[in-house]
């Protein structure tokens, strides 16, 4: 049960940092370090937040595999799918945008 709470925790305290006490940019997500990482692919699915609780999950559950056998094989099959599928997803071909838009400014007199 700890594998699944300590990154909700860790979310929590990376939302917090960046909301008090005086609001502004959360400098503590774990996401910025995948940007080169098979975990990136997770990225435009579900954000900075959910890859930060992402990577912490898989960082937990190679914590259980060292630490209980029982459940290795069950912990590293679940961590390996997270990043298996996260690089599969940066292999989707991006969409481009169908419409464009032209944006100007001109000066009041």
């Amino acid at each position: 049960m700890w594998v699944v709470w300590v990154p909700c925790v860790w979310v929590a305290v990376e939302l917090a940092a960046g909301r008090i006490p005086f609001g502004g940019f959360p400098w503590l997500r774990l996401a910025y370090t995948t940007v080169d990482q098979p975990v990136s692919g997770w990225l435009p699915w579900v954000g900075a937040t959910g890859v930060s609780f992402l990577l912490a999950l898989v960082t937990q559950l190679g914590l259980l595999a060292v630490r209980d056998r029982r459940h290795r094989l069950r912990a590293v099959a679940v961590a390996l799918a997270v990043i298996v599928v996260g690089g599969s997803l940066k292999l989707l071909p991006r969409t481009t945008p169908e419409e464009q838009v032209t944006v100007g400014w001109s000066r009041a007199t």
